[in-house]
Formats: structure tokens, C-alpha cells, sequence
């Protein structure tokens, strides 16, 4: 499974891993997008995406953003187990 967040609050997009390259555009909350990994550049977190097959950086705040994951329900009492 490729790896993938779900945004939950509007987040801004940029072209690099640096505050100046900020574009007018937005990922909107409920949006589901691939993630090749993260980054740290200047004290600032950063996660490279890839948004309509463009790659794009967004700051790493998991306030704004969860990381999705695999997971495998195990019988009928509904426990979860991580796939790792």
C-alpha cells in the first residue's frame, strides 16, 4: 500500500521545502494524497507529496493531517491488528 494522509484541515501547498515557495493553492479537508517521505530543512518539517501527479511539499502538523494505514480485522470482535 503506497503510503497516504488524509488531510482534516485546509493546508497550503508549496513547490520546495522552503517557506518562499508558497502557492496560492490548498489541499482541502477530506482529501486523500500520496506521500514519498519527510523532510527537515532550515528547523521547519516538511512531508513531499504528490498532488495531480506533481510533486509538492506541505508542513509536516499533524494537526492538520493523519497518516493512513493498513490494517486487518482479525475475527468477528472486531479487534484491530497494525499491519506493519
Amino acid at each position: 500500500m503506497p503510503k497516504r494522509i488524509k488531510i482534516l484541515q485546509p493546508v497550503v501547498l508549496y513547490t520546495a521545502h522552503a517557506e518562499s515557495s508558497k502557492t496560492s493553492d490548498f489541499l482541502h479537508e477530506g482529501e486523500i494524497v500520496k506521500f514519498n517521505r519527510e523532510k527537515r530543512r532550515n528547523g521547519m518539517n516538511w512531508m513531499e507529496i504528490y498532488f495531480h501527479g506533481k510533486k509538492n511539499c506541505i508542513k509536516k502538523d499533524f494537526s492538520k493531517m493523519s497518516i493512513l494505514r493498513k490494517v486487518k480485522l482479525i475475527d468477528d470482535s472486531c479487534t484491530v491488528v497494525f499491519d506493519t
